[in-house]
């Protein structure tokens, strides 16, 4: 029905207006066009009351009666969880733990066997805060699994339901066969027990030093980042970084950004220098935060530091963030050596994408672009005298390095005005 009186307005207002074929065509644009934007309206809409509604749960601790209404947005979440997107679920298992806890407890063995690596982990981790009524053998089949998260929270779920002591359990699991049970539950042992345990762990882990295996050094490499710092654990690292095995010395380097040791981190400079190893190295030397922003900076300024090691630190500042390391990749936008100082414009780019209000100095800048118009307008006088002096190969070759140069430092100027404005 109202798509036939829909279509009957139309075919009145065309009558009236002339019923030409272009009055026609006009008249259908602009309800398409109406149409549209009242959808995106409506849409809007509905996500403003959903997110609305859904603060309305989220807030304040005590418990309240659930409307019709909120029940049903809260059924909508549960179809979240069979989606086969990580994010999505995880969004859907974030929000229904705060919402609906007692019913999400029942339905989350079918995603301890989901094809994220993050989804089994974040589910283990939900059902050990209540593990009644869950099956030991589906458990029990992630302790071997290919994620070093997956195999820790296994494995402290494991120990709260298989018979006998926890303690008990866990030992018996850093003895298996299978060293990717044994990694698990290392992993268990370092991220659970108490910091007065430092030297029941580091037993543990001579025990796993002495199997001399990679895979049970990996396990030792990353439990030492898993240890809150201080810790006795961190000693290992000082072998672990230069261990023969490429995964091991990747996983030491992570694990010192973690515990945060000052003297190592000229070492995790040096790394950046070396591709297989460079992206553990960022990861970290992020890890230290603000505390290496100064180190990093210089390193970064340095003429005699290596161009490898000077270009992987602006990637570094921007996820780190923060005044000082603004400053820093500031200075370095007006470098000569157009990898570092195009590698530092792009890190201020995304730090000013991800934090809005972040003060940056303008002064600075502007100074910037001014000598980047400068050297635009001198390229510009390049261009134009080479231009029409012949076509000789070599001219032709010229002119396309001016060419280049003045797209770039064109580039150069609109990221700086992306900065400022």
């Amino acid at each position: 029905a109202a798509e036939a009186i829909s279509g009957a307005l139309i075919l009145a207002v065309n009558f009236l207006m002339g019923g030409s074929l272009f009055q026609f065509s006009l008249l259908l644009c602009l309800l398409c066009v109406i149409w549209l934007g009242l959808s995106r309206v409506a849409y809007g809409a509905y996500v403003k009351e959903l997110s609305r509604s859904l603060r309305g749960l989220l807030m304040g601790p005590e418990t309240h009666p659930v409307s019709l209404r909120e029940a049903g947005v809260i059924n909508e979440l549960y179809t979240l969880l069979d989606s086969d997107l990580e994010n999505r679920v995880l969004y859907g298992l974030d929000l229904l733990s705060k919402l609906d806890l007692e019913r999400l407890r029942r339905a989350l063995p079918p995603l301890f066997q989901h094809a994220s690596a993050r989804v089994r982990s974040r589910a283990l981790e939900l059902a050990a805060e209540d593990p009644s009524g869950l099956s030991l053998a589906e458990v029990e089949r992630l302790l071997a699994d290919g994620s070093d998260d997956v195999r820790m929270n296994a494995s402290f779920l494991y120990c709260q339901l298989a018979p006998g002591d926890a303690t008990g359990n866990i030992i018996n699991l850093t003895r298996s066969e299978n060293a990717l049970v044994r990694s698990g539950a290392l992993q268990c042992i370092a991220s659970h027990s108490p910091a007065e345990d430092d030297d029941k762990v580091d037993t543990v882990i001579a025990g796993f030093l002495e199997l001399g295996t990679p895979t049970d050094r990996l396990a030792v490499a990353l439990a030492v980042g898993r240890r809150p710092a201080p810790t006795v654990l961190e000693r290992h690292l000082f072998t672990l970084l230069w261990d023969p095995d490429l995964a091991v010395r990747r996983a030491a380097l992570v694990s010192t950004g973690k515990v945060r040791r000052r003297e190592l981190v000229p070492t995790l400079i040096e790394r950046l220098a070396l591709p297989d190893e460079s992206t553990a190295a960022r990861e970290g030397l992020t890890q230290y935060g603000e505390r290496v922003v100064g180190t990093l900076s210089d390193h970064m300024l340095d003429p005699t530091v290596g161009e490898a090691i000077r270009g992987e630190v602006p990637a570094i500042l921007a996820r780190v963030g923060g005044e000082s390391a603004v400053a820093g990749l500031v200075r370095a936008a007006a470098l000569r050596e157009r990898l570092v100082s195009y590698r530092a414009l792009k890190a201020l780019n995304k730090v000013r994408e991800r934090v809005k209000d972040l003060p940056f100095p303008d002064r600075e800048l502007t100074e910037q672009m001014a000598a980047d118009a400068d050297r635009f307008q001198q390229l510009g006088r390049q261009h134009r005298a080479l231009a029409g002096t012949g076509e000789s190969p070599s001219q032709k070759l010229l002119l396309r390095v001016i060419r280049e140069r003045c797209d770039q430092t064109m580039e150069r100027l609109f990221r700086k005005l992306g900065l400022l404005y």
